[in-house]
């Protein structure tokens, strides 16, 4: 696991699977990002789980796996912790 510098008001990596490449976004707010190569498969169904939670310190922690059924197994992408939040997800939503 790596730990990446503290950034003001914004998302920070707290934590990244094997493989995995992120950060913070250049110069673009205060979010961050995780990826990786998937190989994807015609016909697979794949499946994202993310977990949402207050730390109890005044932030809140943002995790997520990715299941590949070629794998058999839930891949962790990354845990980044945004502070000054202590909520759960109330309006998910994706782009």
């Amino acid at each position: 696991m790596e730990s990446l510098r503290y950034v003001e008001r914004g998302s920070v990596l707290v934590s990244k699977g094997a493989g995995v490449d992120g950060g913070s976004f250049s110069g673009e707010g205060t979010g961050a990002n995780a990826k990786f190569n998937a190989m994807w498969l015609p016909g697979n169904k794949y499946g994202f789980l993310t977990k949402i939670v207050p730390d109890g310190a005044g932030n809140t922690l943002y995790s997520a796996w990715f299941y590949a059924p070629e794998v058999g197994a839930w891949k962790f992408i990354a845990t980044f912790k945004r502070p000054l939040t202590t909520s759960y997800v109330s309006s998910p939503g994706s782009f």
